[in-house]
């Protein structure tokens, strides 16, 4: 074991897991101990802003260490600006640094005084620290995007684009993961191309693609057990887990319902919207639109649960959802997609004609595509999976797909990390 390379994790949304970045996050986590690694963690408590938090502690259980900082203030504003100044001589340009980034250094100051490291790992908010620990300690650094960043070069309808412009303080920053990482990490090969359009060109040959994983080992867990027995149920039961709102506008999915019901007026489904609306236009959201198409009878809309809890929401539906935003282009590797594989369920994507999940789709890896800016063909894909569903006597199977399985993702990180 004290041969096995050392990796210090610097993942802010981690733990513990309470929203779609630490699912992703402690995945990963579980999937770097599983191959061998050794993993000290330090990620901030966030007090549960959107989401329940999960008492979920099987992804941590072979962690070396695992810090969690303190999201409130502890020291001046003095104090402060002398730690960022500290970290800007490391970092090579100024960084002011956050509360909890200021705390993140110290204890990455601590551990690699403790440890001997191999490399430094970021995910979201960890990047001015992996710069740090990179820099002062001379680790190696691989450094995450999940997401374009930064936000404002998001595809429409979320940003401006990839020629949008950002702060000087932005573009440093740019330049600093560019240069100084060792390996810069995707989740989709369509998001690095995208982001590889306007990151500086030293990183163009650092970009790896490691997507989001299934936690192979918990494809058939314990957690089935706390579901009652399912009987063969003669009502297509759906389920939408993740947000909704200005960008991910369910209008479509919902008049794609409606048209379905002219044809199909006998039709037994229940579709269940488990999560958070997001800034929802005034008019336009689930509520108004269930009232607007009349889908009172259809449509269930839930709050936010905890991680474990989605999980059983899951196992109890027959097929599940996924909903992105009209963009051009759909470059985004939603993290729902592990979670509804890992529980061995159909996967009805409603996302861009070019795209990530249309890829997936066309490689058989998910199940059913409708295109996003079109209701017809919502519609007509619902038509789809329930001929399938009542053909099949009440129960739909999935892709058997292993894509995204820990067992064979890790094999690619150990070809990039030993």
């Amino acid at each position: 074991m004290n041969n096995s390379p050392q990796i210090l994790l610097i993942a802010p949304q981690c733990y513990p897991v309470c929203g779609p970045e630490h699912n992703v996050n402690a995945k990963f986590v579980k999937m770097l101990t599983d191959g061998g690694y050794v993993v000290d963690l330090i990620s901030v408590d966030y007090k549960n802003i959107t989401y329940p938090a999960s008492n979920f502690e099987y992804f941590f259980t072979d962690v070396r260490e695992k810090v969690l900082v303190e999201l409130s203030p502890q020291s001046s504003r003095f104090v402060k600006k002398l730690y960022s100044l500290r970290a800007s001589l490391y970092v090579g340009s100024y960084v002011a640094l956050t509360y909890a980034e200021e705390k993140i250094i110290k204890v990455v100051d601590r551990l690699c005084k403790l440890h001997k490291y191999d490399y430094v790992l970021t995910k979201v908010g960890g990047a001015n620290a992996g710069i740090y620990c990179a820099k002062r300690y001379k680790i190696k650094l691989v450094n995450t995007f999940n997401d374009p960043w930064p936000f404002d070069k998001s595809p429409a309808p979320y940003g401006f684009g990839p020629n949008a412009p950002i702060s000087w303080k932005d573009k440093q920053m740019m330049k600093n993961i560019a240069k100084i990482s060792y390996k810069i990490q995707f989740p989709s090969l369509r998001l690095m191309n995208y982001m590889m359009q306007y990151l500086p060109n030293v990183a163009h040959n650092k970009g790896v693609v490691f997507p989001h994983t299934v936690t192979s080992a918990l494809i058939n867990n314990d957690l089935r057990k706390k579901v009652s027995s399912v009987q063969i149920n003669h009502e297509l039961r759906i389920l939408y887990s993740g947000s909704i709102g200005k960008w991910r506008d369910p209008q479509v999915l919902f008049e794609g319902l409606c048209l379905f019901l002219e044809k199909n007026e006998n039709a037994l489904f229940k579709i269940q919207i488990l999560g958070v609306e997001q800034k929802p236009l005034p008019g336009r959201n689930a509520k108004d639109y269930v009232s607007r198409y009349h889908l009172e009878k259809y449509v269930e809309i839930l709050p936010p649960v905890s991680y474990e809890e989605s999980l059983i929401y899951i196992i109890e539906s027959d097929v599940c959802l996924i909903l992105e935003a009209k963009c051009d282009e759909g470059i985004y590797m939603p993290t729902k997609i592990t979670d509804y594989q890992q529980c061995r369920k159909p996967i009805w994507a409603i996302s861009p004609a070019i795209g990530v999940l249309n890829d997936l789709y066309k490689s058989n890896d998910i199940d059913y595509f409708s295109e996003v800016t079109s209701a017809i063909s919502v519609r007509d894909t619902f038509e789809n999976i329930y001929t399938d569903f009542v053909s099949k006597g009440g129960i739909l199977n999935c892709k058997d797909s292993s894509l995204f399985y820990d067992v064979n993702v890790i094999k690619d990180i150990q070809r990039y990390l030993d």
